[in-house]
């Protein structure tokens, strides 16, 4: 790969998640953010009109379809020019950033929680933004607070205009935040004269969980922030079709959404403008049983951690838990081979991985020393469990 800012970025350690390096006979990946539940949704039409139909026939369907499910799925509007299609979220996020820098006249900084998922960072410097992260407090559920946030100074002349960067439920925390808290948010981006980008890819797999009734939070934030507001979604998280790299990303302001298309680098293919409608006009009938397939998988592996007393938030929706495992550092691990091992901040991705086989990514990838994310949304969780229970237990 020449090089380039692009290809240093992608060389970089964080844009290849922290993976263990080791080796194991059968691993089992609890780091890829995928859900192995499958809906019942057969393609044979949507593989056809992808072969027959012109595009601009599929797209527009495509956004038509985008449109009826934020109506029916999160009680707002947008119309079909508010509607930006891509291959998928990231390209549609590189595209936002460098989207609103064009707008401004000016660089994009971008603030980013701590933690995050942990290719928000490399993305934001493929786009050419700067990243500020900011800590998050566990007693907070991770979630983002006004006071927290690094906005640039507002003021004219300045250099850089702030956006923030947050999604829900977050990843890999898995929580949501209140109306009453987005308002809070919204008035501190206004205060800020920034932008929210909001990704919603995961926003309809709540469990359940949150006391009182989830009102979507867009509509909180679309009259809240109106232009300043870029959302983004698709069918790879809440309809588990990750394979078909259909991401859309909506906003109220026109210019910025010209600017977007403008800025794209990745357009959806044929195929997956003929197949994402079929998914988004039946998400009544296959987002629940996929709430149920994660919520069971949830509960299953919460349990192992709070069997050991392991400090972990309680997963509201999505794909992952995020456990603190510092309480293991400086034990000593009864290795495979008969030796033992001290465990420490730096090994222990590469001890779960060699000696339980289970891959998980190292602590720095979401940014919370003493925390990983463990991914439930497998058909092999329940051996995954059992490996961790013993890998505990091998732990003095």
């Amino acid at each position: 790969m020449p090089d380039s800012p692009v290809s240093r970025t992608l060389s970089s350690r964080a844009a290849f998640e922290s993976v263990p390096k080791g080796e194991h006979p059968d691993p089992i990946d609890m780091s890829f953010g995928e859900s192995e539940w499958r809906a019942p949704v057969r393609l044979d039409t949507a593989v056809l009109n992808a072969l027959t139909r012109p595009r601009e026939a599929l797209d527009a369907e495509a956004r038509a379809a985008v449109a009826q499910y934020l109506r029916e799925s999160r009680g707002v509007d947008f119309a079909p020019e508010q509607i930006v299609l891509a291959a998928g979220v990231h390209p549609a996020l590189e595209a936002a950033i460098r989207a609103v820098g064009a707008v401004e006249g000016r660089g994009v900084q971008v603030a980013v929680p701590q933690p995050s998922y942990g290719l928000f960072y490399p993305t934001i410097e493929i786009a050419g933004g700067r990243a500020a992260e900011f800590a998050t407090r566990a007693e907070d559920r991770f979630l983002a607070r006004p006071g927290m946030i690094p906005f640039a100074d507002p003021g004219k002349g300045g250099r850089w205009v702030s956006a923030l960067l947050l999604n829900e439920p977050t990843n890999p925390a898995g929580q949501y935040y209140s109306a009453e808290q987005w308002r809070e948010i919204a008035g501190a981006i206004r205060a800020a004269r920034g932008y929210l980008m909001f990704d919603d890819v995961f926003g309809m797999l709540d469990f359940g969980r949150i006391r009182g009734r989830r009102v979507p939070s867009l509509q909180t934030l679309t009259p809240e922030l109106g232009p300043r507001l870029i959302a983004f979604g698709g069918v790879s998280k809440e309809f588990a079709a990750g394979g078909l790299r259909f991401g859309y990303a909506v906003t109220p302001n026109p210019r910025l959404a010209e600017a977007m298309r403008a800025e794209l680098l990745a357009v959806p293919d044929p195929l997956a403008l003929a197949a994402a409608p079929e998914y988004l006009s039946r998400w009544q009938e296959l987002i629940q049983p996929h709430r149920f397939y994660l919520s069971s998988k949830a509960m299953a592996l919460e349990s192992v951690f709070a069997e050991r007393h392991l400090p972990v938030v309680g997963v509201q929706g999505g794909y992952a838990l995020f456990a603190d495992l510092s309480h293991l550092h400086g034990r000593r691990l009864r290795l495979r081979a008969g030796a033992t091992a001290t465990i420490t901040p730096q090994n222990l991705h590469e001890l779960l991985y060699s000696e339980a086989g289970l891959k998980v990514h190292a602590e720095d990838w979401a940014r919370v020393r003493g925390h990983y994310r463990f991914v439930f949304s497998i058909e092999r969780l329940d051996e995954a469990v059992q490996r961790l229970k013993l890998f505990f237990r091998s732990a003095r």
